[in-house]
């Protein structure tokens, strides 16, 4: 397996340490003495450990420290562009006879020592880490003249239980759910992982039945509920074990299924991974799609739907996309559809929550770590 990536790690860690061998050097130029400066080959050889040890620690570690590794060049360029601009405009100030104070001075230090990227890098990681352990809510209203009476929802969606959030936030803000007391709770995908153990899932689904819910508590799958990218031993458990652990904490698994309650329904789809899924509006019987009652679809992945996939429902709900999580990703999402947030469109509203935790890395720089609170309300 390492044999396979080695020459792609390689071409990596070259790409990242060329400029990183730069942008070390010239921080050893600034603060090393100067008689250590004279020796061209103790910067360039202090410069090139540094970037190997780096390097070194950001494949070890790579769940935080190759995204600052990535935030670090990214800023190191920015900043250069900023200074390299900024020192233009001061020449040509003093070319015009203009005057530059402390402020010019302390900029130009702070641009010769190249620091200012290394903490920008570190405060976007610590700002990362911070957001990702502290879930909180995201609250909208949606009105509809098929609502005879106010109703809140709960949203929860990539929770990838227990493999890079704290398990005790996840249940104090499963504890803060089940005071608010909300009538319906959803979940839309990717409660668990490939590193997801079966004790683990099994208590994840037991801590989320506790929650009162007037109208009960319904989930739809995601590509990483199914274990599709897990080795061998990770596969601890299969889909049929996922829906009974549900199922035995009065958990409703939906698989391109409609629930009827009273003045609306729950449609839940299969994942866009499944090959046997139906199209979303195939699922729900052609004599009930005018009928006028409100429709919620649960659908795990907004961005894989079709033009028609959600045209029978009034208020579609989906996870997945984590808000980007690591900064541009979200930039990305936006322009490929959907990213995080509400979307209203002609018929329809769809809200697509960027999850409680999030895959992979132990950080989020985009996108809320939140539940979705949604105030359903009659028009008036």
């Amino acid at each position: 397996m390492l044999s396979r990536f080695l020459p792609v790690l390689l071409a990596l860690m070259a790409l990242l340490g060329v400029p990183a061998l730069f942008l070390f050097k010239s921080v050893l130029n600034y603060f090393l003495p100067s008689g250590m400066r004279r020796r061209r080959m103790t910067v360039w050889t202090g410069a090139a450990l540094l970037t190997v040890l780096t390097e070194t620690l950001a494949v070890v570690f790579w769940r935080v420290l190759l995204i600052w590794f990535g935030y670090l060049l990214a800023s190191a360029g920015l900043c250069e562009v900023a200074f390299r601009l900024g020192r233009r405009i001061v020449r040509a100030l003093r070319n015009r006879g203009g005057q530059t104070g402390k402020g010019t001075r302390f900029a130009s230090s702070v641009w010769r020592s190249r620091v200012l990227p290394f903490l920008i890098a570190t405060a976007a990681v610590i700002c990362g880490v911070v957001n990702l352990q502290n879930v909180r809510t995201t609250e909208y209203t949606v009105t509809s003249a098929k609502i005879s009476a106010p109703m809140n929802i709960f949203v929860m969606s990539d929770f990838h239980y227990d493999t890079i959030q704290n398990v005790e936030e996840t249940k104090r803000y499963l504890s803060y759910v089940s005071s608010e007391q909300p009538d319906l709770v959803l979940l839309a995908g990717d409660m668990t992982d490939e590193g997801t153990s079966r004790e683990r899932m099994e208590e994840l689904f037991l801590e989320i039945g506790k929650i009162p819910a007037k109208y009960g508590i319904f989930a739809v799958d995601g590509n990483h509920d199914h274990k599709n990218y897990a080795s061998a031993d990770e596969k601890t458990y299969g889909i049929r074990e996922y829906r009974e652990a549900m199922e035995k904490n009065g958990i409703v698994f939906l698989e391109d299924e409609v629930r009827e309650l009273e003045n609306f329904r729950i449609v839940g789809r299969k994942d866009a991974s499944a090959r046997t899924r139906l199209p979303g509006n195939g699922i729900l019987d052609p004599s009930l799609k005018n009928d006028g009652k409100f429709t919620i679809l649960l659908d795990h992945q907004p961005n894989s739907a079709s033009g028609s996939d959600w045209e029978d429902a009034d208020l579609v709900l989906c996870g997945h996309t984590h808000g980007g999580q690591v900064f541009p990703v979200g930039l990305i999402l936006e322009l490929a559809g959907y990213n995080a947030g509400r979307y209203d469109e002609k018929d329809r509203t769809v809200i697509v929550t960027s999850g409680v935790a999030g895959w992979g890395f132990l950080l989020k720089t985009q996108g809320r770590a939140e539940g979705v609170l949604i105030r359903l309300t009659p028009e008036s």
